[in-house]
């Protein structure tokens, strides 16, 4: 599997979705209720669109996504795709325009690690490419990466802290003194401090999973930026966890700051 081939998979599965959402007027109905979330018609507009490609081109491979969950397409699976199929559904569902579908390509089936991801795609809903292969760089489009270095007198962070019981003190003292957005939909948001519209993106809430931010994470690190867990530590979990909490920046500056301030607090 090549870098085209993904980025392909991804895109067509959000053009199919933009299709159904213009055709279909009962788009975003709710067909199943979730413990934290619930799955909407064209979530799994998106999850028949890879399945359908991935047949088409006769590739048998493990699948790991939101809304059908870790299952074997095929009868000889080499790889494994780990698939958002809708990055950010609310935010189509309320018509607000912000949220993407996000695939990951690891070339192993078993054990598989955010680590063994060799290359991420996430294609957002104006149908802008970012993608990603281990060690040859990141790209918007067809536009490497470089991150802009733009001084701002406030750092401009997403901050995820929202619908938990309870708010570390680090993050509300660290937020006094920077811009907070929260657009919803995370996988995006990664991709935007990986092209230096964002500076940071911080979630202590314990409740993403691999598959929210699988392909982002790989953008990222290839646009030099440093991901970690709350405390700093190195970041890296199975394709199947869940229960994450993440902190990501492309400046060490501001990362190492925001960790400081978690730390101080927690203690």
């Amino acid at each position: 599997m090549e870098l085209e081939d993904v980025t392909t998979l991804a895109t067509r599965a959000m053009e199919s979705v933009l299709a159904f959402v213009r055709t279909d007027g009962d788009f975003s109905a709710i067909t199943k209720y979730k413990e934290r979330d619930v799955t909407r018609r064209f979530d799994l507009v998106a999850e028949q669109s890879l399945q359908d490609e991935l047949f088409e081109r006769g590739v048998s491979a493990r699948i790991v996504s939101e809304e059908r969950g870790d299952r074997i397409i095929g009868d000889d699976p080499s790889c494994t795709f780990v698939f958002d199929p809708i990055d950010g559904s609310t935010n189509l569902a309320i018509g607000f325009p912000y949220f993407c579908s996000s695939l990951a390509y690891a070339p192993k089936i078993d054990d598989v690690l955010l680590s063994d991801i060799s290359i991420g795609a996430v294609v957002t809903n104006s149908l802008d490419l970012y993608a990603a292969e281990r060690n040859h760089g990141a790209r918007l489009n067809q536009t490497p990466i470089v991150t802009r270095k733009v001084p701002r007198y406030k750092p401009v962070v997403a901050g995820y802290a929202y619908g938990v019981s309870h708010i570390p003190r680090g993050l509300i003292e660290f937020e006094k003194s920077a811009k907070v957005r929260i657009f919803g939909s995370i996988a995006y948001d990664i991709c935007q401090v990986a092209a230096g519209t964002l500076d940071a993106v911080i979630d202590t809430r314990n409740r993403l999973s691999s598959y929210d931010i699988a392909a982002a994470q790989l953008i990222l690190q290839e646009s030099n930026g440093i991901i970690t867990t709350g405390d700093g530590n190195l970041f890296d979990a199975p394709v199947t966890a869940s229960n994450l909490s993440l902190l990501c920046s492309t400046n060490r500056t501001i990362h190492d700051s925001i960790v400081d301030k978690l730390r101080q607090f927690e203690a």
